[in-house]
């Protein structure tokens, strides 16, 4: 029995380890790769790397199509076989080796990429200190009791139909409907019913992603139910949303609202100045300075972030990406790249350069060999 199972894993390994597969899988990638990138400029750049380069699978009209973790994930495993199970193992070929070693680690910190980076955004006025990032692109709908949140749900997690229970209440809300990019309609005279203001008199509706995604709306509509005959009732808000619903029981006031995800960075920021620096005798600018104090425990240090210079510590880089000067004092904006996969390509590029000239000089050696003899 174990050696049948042997034999069997052994001629999947061989199958998996063909090169047809490869040359399936290049096409299908390459066609991937141009409808991903026509679709950027009508959806965007962040729905368009989630429709199609994010994701298993998805449809290009009627027909279902592999997408890029689904055809990378393939070609992964074509190549490992193929490492594994071609490979000649020897002295002559280590150059080789170390060229296809180094893809499969650079395919692999791709993966990690794609699924854990996370971007987001630090505001930091001048003479203060932050280390909280809000997320460029998730969303939670957030109930605050007397402005203190007690409940946050993620957006993806949200569905029609879901009941949450308000903490610390009796009550509930039922979820009418969610969408992560709404547009807004006139509500008709006939639907009204029930609805609290400004619900009902508007209501969201599914909109096609805008090609920035800042431009995008998030919005839920819900039921408050197990208040009072007057606070029960459907509900709507939406990220932005000056004037968000709210509740009141036995004296305490609970607020329902779109908010960005926010985290914390392991560090502080403080921000010393920001300086514009423009062209001469003009007042363009020709390029953006924070000049900031970075503290982690023990540790404290003053670095400049600049337009193409970012701050990279502990994983994170953080870039110069915008500012505030409308008011008395300056406020910065920092774009926060979290990528725990962004040393793979240094290290997938250190070992197929050290594959490479190992390549040439075995071969140059083996030449000069065959020209003695």
């Amino acid at each position: 029995m174990l050696s049948q199972t042997k034999t069997f894993l052994k001629k999947m390994a061989l199958r998996l380890a063909r090169t047809d597969i490869l040359f399936w899988t290049l096409p299908l990638l390459m066609i991937l790769l141009v409808v991903g990138t026509l679709a950027q400029k009508y959806i965007g750049l962040y729905a368009s790397l989630n429709l199609y380069f994010a994701s298993y699978i998805t449809f290009i009209g009627p027909i279902p199509f592999p997408c890029g973790f689904t055809l990378m994930g393939i070609l992964f495993i074509n190549m490992l076989m193929k490492f594994l199970m071609f490979s000649e193992w020897s002295w002559q070929k280590s150059g080789t080796i170390l060229i296809h070693l180094g893809v499969l680690i650079l395919i692999i910190g791709g993966g990690i990429t794609a699924i854990t980076q996370q971007e987001g955004f630090l505001i930091i006025k001048q003479g203060e200190t932050s280390n909280i990032v809000e997320d460029y692109h998730q969303r939670l709908f957030q109930v605050t009791k007397n402005g203190v949140p007690i409940l946050s749900i993620p957006h993806k997690t949200i569905a029609e139909g879901q009941i949450i229970a308000i903490p610390d209440t009796d009550a509930s809300i039922t979820i009418n409907q969610f969408c992560l990019h709404c547009g807004v309609e006139m509500r008709n005279e006939n639907e009204k019913e029930g609805w609290h203001s400004p619900g009902a008199s508007m209501k969201l509706v599914d909109a096609h992603p805008l090609p920035e995604h800042e431009q995008n709306m998030t919005g839920v509509e819900f039921t408050v139910a197990g208040i009072d005959q007057k606070q029960d009732g459907k509900y709507l808000t939406f990220d932005k949303f000056p004037k968000p619903p709210q509740i009141d029981v036995n004296g305490t006031t609970y607020t329902f609202e779109i908010v960005r995800e926010m985290r914390e960075l392991p560090f502080h920021v403080y921000l010393i100045s920001f300086k514009q620096i423009f062209h001469p005798g003009t007042n363009i600018a020709s390029e953006y300075q924070s000049d900031v104090r970075v503290s982690d425990g023990d540790k404290t240090w003053e670095t400049r972030i600049e337009m193409n210079e970012p701050l990279r510590y502990k994983g994170y880089t953080i870039y110069q990406s915008s500012f505030d000067l409308s008011g008395d004092v300056p406020y910065t904006v920092l774009n926060v790249v979290e990528n725990k996969g962004q040393s793979f390509p240094y290290i997938a590029t250190i070992i197929m350069v050290v594959g490479l000239i190992l390549h040439m000089i075995l071969r140059a050696r083996r030449t000069r060999d065959e020209w003695v003899s």
